[in-house]
């Protein structure tokens, strides 16, 4: 299913990122180092959820799959990223090869501790042709990273998203890929 993903910077200098899957839709405000201050997710009447960080906690509340939802986790200082495809822009620029970050799985609302490993670049075909491509792995940090992870690939260039792949499910499903259509 094709989704479209824009960014825009408000008057505060936050940046807006939102990205829409048929009635799924993403609406997160980031700072420009990509750290998250809130996501809201919607999905119809049944998801209808906002989350927030207040220091060392992160904030859910809302409507997931018809129900009433209020959760407080206690994170660390870590950073909160949610929309990877712009929150890895700024560790793709550093010197370093890996970062950890916490996130918010959308369809569980379950809250993780994840890190990104910068791996080796390469070239990948895309809508606008070949491009070099940096890629980074992301894992569950602890025992469940042997069990999943997931690529993107940003374009070495600019950290612009071209490409996601993971599996979603039991060992052996298929991998799921979404590629960027276009570029505006």
């Amino acid at each position: 299913m094709p989704f479209t993903w824009s960014k825009t910077v408000q008057q505060d200098g936050t940046i807006r990122i939102v990205l829409l899957e048929g009635e799924r839709k993403f609406v997160n405000i980031c700072l420009v180092s990509g750290e998250t201050l809130q996501w809201e997710y919607f999905n119809g009447d049944q998801d209808q959820v906002k989350a927030w960080r207040e220091g060392d906690y992160l904030h859910v509340v809302g409507i997931k799959n018809g129900e009433p939802v209020q959760l407080k986790k206690k994170v660390d200082s870590r950073p909160w990223f949610q929309p990877l495809s712009y929150s890895l822009r700024n560790f793709l620029k550093s010197e370093g090869d890996k970062i950890s970050f916490w996130t918010i799985r959308s369809n569980t609302l379950d809250i993780y501790a994840m890190e990104a490993k910068k791996k080796a670049c390469e070239e990948i075909e895309t809508v606008g042709g070949t491009e070099l491509a940096q890629l980074v792995e992301i894992r569950v940090k602890g025992f469940l990273s042997k069990f999943w992870h997931c690529t993107y690939w940003y374009r070495q260039q600019d950290g612009l998203f071209l490409q996601y792949q993971a599996a979603h499910g039991p060992v052996g499903t298929e991998k799921t890929t979404v590629q960027v259509a276009s570029v505006d």
